[in-house]
Protein backbone atom coordinates (compact mmCIF):
# COMPACT_ATOMS: atom_id res chain seq x y z
CA UNK A 1 0.00 0.00 0.00
CA UNK A 2 1.23 3.48 -0.76
CA UNK A 3 -0.06 6.92 -0.09
CA UNK A 4 0.69 10.27 -1.56
CA UNK A 5 2.88 13.06 0.15
CA UNK A 6 1.58 15.94 -1.25
CA UNK A 7 3.56 19.70 -1.22
CA UNK A 8 3.53 23.10 -2.33
CA UNK A 9 6.85 25.26 -2.78
CA UNK A 10 7.90 28.72 -1.78
CA UNK A 11 10.74 30.81 -3.72
CA UNK A 12 12.51 32.78 -0.68
CA UNK A 13 14.98 35.14 -2.32
CA UNK A 14 17.28 37.85 0.09
CA UNK A 15 19.01 40.68 -1.63
CA UNK A 16 21.93 40.91 -0.62
CA UNK A 17 22.32 37.06 0.59
CA UNK A 18 25.68 36.64 3.19
CA UNK A 19 26.33 32.94 4.23
CA UNK A 20 23.88 32.04 6.51
CA UNK A 21 21.17 34.82 5.98
CA UNK A 22 18.36 32.35 5.15
CA UNK A 23 18.78 30.70 8.33
CA UNK A 24 18.75 33.87 10.51
CA UNK A 25 15.41 34.95 8.33
CA UNK A 26 13.66 31.88 8.85
CA UNK A 27 14.40 32.35 13.01
CA UNK A 28 13.48 35.66 12.43
CA UNK A 29 10.17 34.51 11.12
CA UNK A 30 10.16 31.94 14.12
CA UNK A 31 10.02 34.93 16.78
CA UNK A 32 6.50 35.67 15.90
CA UNK A 33 2.96 35.31 14.32
CA UNK A 34 1.42 36.37 11.46
CA UNK A 35 -2.59 36.29 9.81
CA UNK A 36 -3.07 33.40 7.41
CA UNK A 37 -6.48 34.00 6.74
CA UNK A 38 -9.53 35.23 8.06
CA UNK A 39 -9.36 33.93 12.04
CA UNK A 40 -6.29 31.57 11.16
CA UNK A 41 -2.56 32.79 12.02
CA UNK A 42 0.71 31.10 11.67
CA UNK A 43 3.90 30.50 13.00
CA UNK A 44 7.16 28.33 11.93
CA UNK A 45 9.61 26.76 14.42
CA UNK A 46 12.92 27.48 14.39
CA UNK A 47 14.70 25.79 11.73
CA UNK A 48 16.68 22.47 12.16
CA UNK A 49 19.87 21.73 10.46
CA UNK A 50 19.55 18.80 8.39
CA UNK A 51 22.95 18.74 6.89
CA UNK A 52 24.14 19.94 3.24
CA UNK A 53 22.36 23.11 3.43
CA UNK A 54 18.79 21.52 3.99
CA UNK A 55 16.59 22.91 7.33
CA UNK A 56 13.70 21.58 8.76
CA UNK A 57 10.88 22.98 10.80
CA UNK A 58 7.27 23.04 10.95
CA UNK A 59 4.46 25.43 10.07
CA UNK A 60 1.92 26.26 12.94
CA UNK A 61 -1.67 26.85 12.06
CA UNK A 62 -4.10 28.21 14.79
CA UNK A 63 -6.89 30.39 15.28
CA UNK A 64 -6.73 33.47 17.52
CA UNK A 65 -9.96 33.95 19.51
CA UNK A 66 -11.39 37.75 20.71
CA UNK A 67 -11.90 37.14 24.13
CA UNK A 68 -13.66 40.62 24.32
CA UNK A 69 -15.91 40.06 21.41
CA UNK A 70 -19.56 39.29 21.75
CA UNK A 71 -20.24 35.51 22.13
CA UNK A 72 -23.02 33.55 20.86
CA UNK A 73 -25.52 31.23 22.56
CA UNK A 74 -26.54 29.03 20.38
CA UNK A 75 -29.55 27.59 21.97
CA UNK A 76 -31.10 30.89 22.64
CA UNK A 77 -29.58 32.85 19.41
CA UNK A 78 -28.50 36.02 21.74
CA UNK A 79 -25.45 37.14 23.22
CA UNK A 80 -24.24 35.57 26.17
CA UNK A 81 -24.85 36.86 29.44
CA UNK A 82 -21.95 38.45 31.49
CA UNK A 83 -22.82 35.36 33.95
CA UNK A 84 -22.01 32.87 30.91
CA UNK A 85 -18.55 34.51 29.96
CA UNK A 86 -17.85 34.26 33.64
CA UNK A 87 -17.44 30.85 32.94
CA UNK A 88 -15.50 30.38 30.19
CA UNK A 89 -11.95 29.93 30.97
CA UNK A 90 -8.85 29.91 28.32
CA UNK A 91 -5.71 29.89 29.20
CA UNK A 92 -3.60 32.81 27.13
CA UNK A 93 -1.18 30.30 25.97
CA UNK A 94 -3.87 28.01 24.20
CA UNK A 95 -4.89 28.43 20.36
CA UNK A 96 -8.13 26.20 19.25
CA UNK A 97 -8.08 24.58 15.52
CA UNK A 98 -4.40 23.72 15.86
CA UNK A 99 -2.48 21.93 12.36
CA UNK A 100 0.66 20.89 11.98
CA UNK A 101 2.72 20.55 8.82
CA UNK A 102 6.37 19.85 7.99
CA UNK A 103 8.73 22.24 6.28
CA UNK A 104 11.91 21.57 4.65
CA UNK A 105 14.08 24.74 3.47
CA UNK A 106 16.86 24.25 0.60
CA UNK A 107 19.49 26.74 1.29
CA UNK A 108 21.50 26.73 -1.96
CA UNK A 109 18.50 27.27 -3.87
CA UNK A 110 16.89 29.18 -1.55
CA UNK A 111 13.09 27.26 -1.72
CA UNK A 112 10.82 25.95 1.16
CA UNK A 113 8.98 23.16 0.43
CA UNK A 114 5.96 22.23 2.55
CA UNK A 115 2.98 19.62 3.52
CA UNK A 116 -0.03 20.58 1.71
CA UNK A 117 -2.02 18.02 2.99
CA UNK A 118 -0.39 16.53 6.67
CA UNK A 119 -0.72 13.00 8.00
CA UNK A 120 -3.94 13.68 9.49
CA UNK A 121 -5.48 14.79 6.29
CA UNK A 122 -5.50 18.78 7.49
CA UNK A 123 -5.12 21.05 4.67
CA UNK A 124 -2.97 23.99 4.26
CA UNK A 125 -3.60 25.47 0.73
CA UNK A 126 -0.49 27.47 -0.98
CA UNK A 127 -2.01 30.60 -1.21
CA UNK A 128 -2.60 30.56 2.60
CA UNK A 129 1.05 29.27 3.15
CA UNK A 130 2.57 31.91 0.43
CA UNK A 131 0.45 34.59 2.89
CA UNK A 132 1.72 33.78 6.01
CA UNK A 133 5.42 33.40 5.47
CA UNK A 134 5.40 37.02 3.32
CA UNK A 135 4.22 38.04 6.47
CA UNK A 136 6.39 36.43 8.76
CA UNK A 137 9.04 37.51 6.45
CA UNK A 138 8.06 41.48 6.21
CA UNK A 139 10.10 44.11 6.35
CA UNK A 140 8.31 45.38 9.45
CA UNK A 141 10.65 41.99 10.74
CA UNK A 142 13.48 41.74 8.72
CA UNK A 143 14.90 45.26 8.47
CA UNK A 144 17.54 44.93 11.17
CA UNK A 145 19.27 42.02 8.81
CA UNK A 146 19.48 44.90 6.02
CA UNK A 147 18.37 42.44 3.09
CA UNK A 148 15.38 42.60 0.74
CA UNK A 149 13.15 39.82 1.27
CA UNK A 150 10.52 38.28 -1.55
CA UNK A 151 9.00 35.41 -1.49
CA UNK A 152 7.22 33.71 -4.58
CA UNK A 153 4.58 30.92 -5.28
CA UNK A 154 6.63 28.32 -7.15
CA UNK A 155 4.18 27.82 -10.82
CA UNK A 156 3.85 24.77 -12.48
CA UNK A 157 6.31 24.22 -15.27
CA UNK A 158 4.48 24.83 -18.17
CA UNK A 159 2.76 28.23 -16.43
CA UNK A 160 4.61 30.46 -18.42
CA UNK A 161 4.07 28.84 -21.61
CA UNK A 162 0.06 28.97 -20.75
CA UNK A 163 -0.09 32.45 -20.23
CA UNK A 164 1.96 33.29 -23.39
CA UNK A 165 -0.18 31.36 -25.53
CA UNK A 166 -3.27 32.54 -24.13
CA UNK A 167 -5.67 33.02 -27.75
CA UNK A 168 -5.78 36.92 -28.33
CA UNK A 169 -3.11 37.80 -25.89
CA UNK A 170 -3.68 41.60 -25.47
CA UNK A 171 -2.21 42.27 -22.21
CA UNK A 172 1.24 40.41 -20.44
CA UNK A 173 2.34 41.99 -17.22
CA UNK A 174 5.72 40.48 -15.95
CA UNK A 175 7.40 41.24 -12.41
CA UNK A 176 10.72 40.46 -11.46
CA UNK A 177 12.38 40.97 -8.43
CA UNK A 178 15.84 41.10 -7.64
CA UNK A 179 17.16 37.80 -8.11
CA UNK A 180 20.58 36.24 -6.42
CA UNK A 181 22.78 37.16 -9.23
CA UNK A 182 23.75 33.53 -9.89
CA UNK A 183 20.45 32.14 -10.39
CA UNK A 184 20.68 33.68 -13.44
CA UNK A 185 24.32 33.32 -14.43
CA UNK A 186 22.95 32.18 -18.28
CA UNK A 187 20.41 34.90 -19.16
CA UNK A 188 22.67 38.26 -19.32
CA UNK A 189 19.50 40.22 -19.94
CA UNK A 190 19.37 44.20 -20.40
CA UNK A 191 16.40 44.15 -17.83
CA UNK A 192 18.85 42.28 -14.89
CA UNK A 193 21.72 43.96 -15.78
CA UNK A 194 19.64 47.50 -14.71
CA UNK A 195 18.15 45.97 -11.67
CA UNK A 196 21.50 45.54 -10.19
CA UNK A 197 22.79 48.64 -11.52
CA UNK A 198 20.19 51.04 -10.67
CA UNK A 199 20.20 48.77 -7.21
CA UNK A 200 16.33 48.35 -7.27
CA UNK A 201 14.38 45.68 -5.94
CA UNK A 202 12.17 44.83 -8.66
CA UNK A 203 11.04 45.45 -12.14
CA UNK A 204 7.61 45.48 -13.72
CA UNK A 205 6.95 44.99 -17.03
CA UNK A 206 3.90 46.03 -19.31
CA UNK A 207 2.90 44.74 -22.63
CA UNK A 208 -0.21 45.95 -24.27
CA UNK A 209 -1.55 45.34 -28.05
CA UNK A 210 -1.52 46.68 -30.06
CA UNK A 211 -4.62 48.34 -32.48
CA UNK A 212 -5.00 46.02 -34.98
CA UNK A 213 -3.27 43.29 -33.69
CA UNK A 214 -4.86 39.90 -33.04
CA UNK A 215 -2.33 39.20 -30.33
CA UNK A 216 0.78 40.18 -28.52
CA UNK A 217 3.59 37.60 -29.55
CA UNK A 218 6.20 37.81 -27.42
CA UNK A 219 9.38 37.11 -28.60
CA UNK A 220 12.19 34.74 -27.37
CA UNK A 221 13.93 37.87 -25.01
CA UNK A 222 10.27 38.56 -23.19
CA UNK A 223 9.90 34.55 -23.03
CA UNK A 224 13.03 34.32 -20.90
CA UNK A 225 11.89 37.69 -18.56
CA UNK A 226 8.52 35.55 -17.97
CA UNK A 227 10.32 32.98 -16.97
CA UNK A 228 12.40 34.67 -14.43
CA UNK A 229 9.71 36.42 -13.52
CA UNK A 230 7.26 33.02 -12.79
CA UNK A 231 10.37 32.05 -10.95
CA UNK A 232 11.34 34.99 -9.03
CA UNK A 233 8.49 37.61 -9.24
CA UNK A 234 4.73 37.21 -11.10
CA UNK A 235 3.17 36.76 -14.12
CA UNK A 236 -0.02 37.26 -15.28
CA UNK A 237 -2.09 37.26 -18.81
CA UNK A 238 -5.19 38.86 -20.61
CA UNK A 239 -6.97 38.13 -23.19
CA UNK A 240 -10.22 38.03 -25.45
CA UNK A 241 -9.20 35.19 -27.32
CA UNK A 242 -13.07 33.73 -27.53
CA UNK A 243 -14.87 37.07 -27.15
CA UNK A 244 -14.84 37.15 -23.33
CA UNK A 245 -12.50 38.81 -20.98
CA UNK A 246 -9.87 35.77 -19.29
CA UNK A 247 -7.33 36.32 -17.02
CA UNK A 248 -3.93 34.30 -15.95
CA UNK A 249 -1.57 34.29 -13.78
CA UNK A 250 1.53 32.54 -12.32
CA UNK A 251 -0.33 32.51 -8.78
CA UNK A 252 -3.44 30.89 -10.03
CA UNK A 253 -1.04 28.29 -11.08
CA UNK A 254 0.85 26.91 -8.53
CA UNK A 255 3.16 23.83 -8.20
CA UNK A 256 2.05 20.88 -6.54
CA UNK A 257 4.33 17.99 -5.76
CA UNK A 258 2.60 14.53 -5.55
CA UNK A 259 5.05 11.65 -3.99
CA UNK A 260 4.39 8.22 -3.32
CA UNK A 261 5.07 6.90 0.01
CA UNK A 262 5.33 3.42 1.46
CA UNK A 263 2.90 3.08 4.12
CA UNK A 264 4.53 3.54 7.74
CA UNK A 265 6.96 5.83 6.35
CA UNK A 266 8.31 8.67 7.74
CA UNK A 267 7.40 12.26 6.52
CA UNK A 268 10.45 14.22 7.06
CA UNK A 269 12.66 11.46 5.62
CA UNK A 270 10.77 11.58 2.43
CA UNK A 271 10.81 15.50 2.26
CA UNK A 272 14.35 15.63 2.80
CA UNK A 273 15.33 12.92 0.54
CA UNK A 274 13.71 14.50 -2.37
CA UNK A 275 14.82 18.09 -1.68
CA UNK A 276 18.35 16.60 -1.95
CA UNK A 277 17.81 15.18 -5.22
CA UNK A 278 16.15 18.18 -6.49
CA UNK A 279 18.86 20.42 -5.38
CA UNK A 280 21.90 17.88 -7.14
CA UNK A 281 19.53 18.52 -10.08
CA UNK A 282 19.27 21.90 -9.88
CA UNK A 283 23.28 22.12 -9.48
CA UNK A 284 23.58 19.84 -12.20
CA UNK A 285 21.44 22.12 -14.64
CA UNK A 286 23.52 25.28 -13.93
CA UNK A 287 26.53 26.21 -16.93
Amino acid sequence: MTRVLKLGVLNIVASPHPEGIYRELLAVAASGEAQARGSDYARITRPRDEGDGILSGRILIYANIDKDSPWLDIETGEELTEEDLDEISIPDKARPNFKSFIYVFDEKNHLLYFETVNEFGKGLGISTAYRAIARLLGEDRTSQLETAVEVTVVPEEDAVDRILNMPGLKRLFIRINAPNPEDFEDKKLEVLRDLEANHAKRVDLNYVKAAGAESLTPTEEVRQLAQIGAENGYVKGESNGDGQPDELSTKALPKTIALPMEKDAGVLARMLGYVRNQGRRRQAQRP
